[in-house]
C-alpha cells in the first residue's frame, strides 16, 4: 500500500476533507490562525490558506479501507493493497 503525508498546519478536523472520487484521492482544508483581537496585519505570507491536492490511485490499492488520521497539522493517509493485487504463494505439484 501507500501513505500520504500532508504538512497542514492551522487546519482543523472540521475544516479538512479527504475524498475519493473513482481513482483520485482530494484532499482539501482551510486553516484558521487565530490572534489577537486588536491585531492589524501589516504583512502576510499566505492571504488565503486554503490546500488543495488531488492524487490518481492505482488499481492496485483498495480505496474502500483508506483511514486518515490528522495529529499536530500533519494529516496521514494510509491505503493498502488490494487483496488481488497481494503478492501470494503458489502451490506447484507434481505429478
Amino acid at each position: 500500500g501507500i501513505t500520504v503525508l500532508a504538512d497542514l498546519p492551522g487546519v482543523s478536523r472540521e475544516r479538512l476533507g479527504v475524498r475519493v472520487d473513482g481513482d483520485t484521492l482530494t484532499i482539501e482544508g482551510t486553516a484558521e490562525v487565530a490572534g489577537p483581537d486588536n491585531l492589524e496585519l501589516v504583512y502576510g505570507e499566505a492571504r488565503l490558506p486554503a490546500y488543495r491536492r488531488e492524487f490518481a490511485l492505482s488499481r492496485e490499492l483498495d480505496a474502500s479501507r483508506i483511514e486518515a488520521q490528522l495529529k499536530d497539522g500533519v494529516l496521514r493517509v494510509s491505503i493498502p493493497k488490494a487483496e488481488e493485487a497481494r503478492p501470494r504463494r503458489i502451490e506447484v505439484r507434481v505429478g
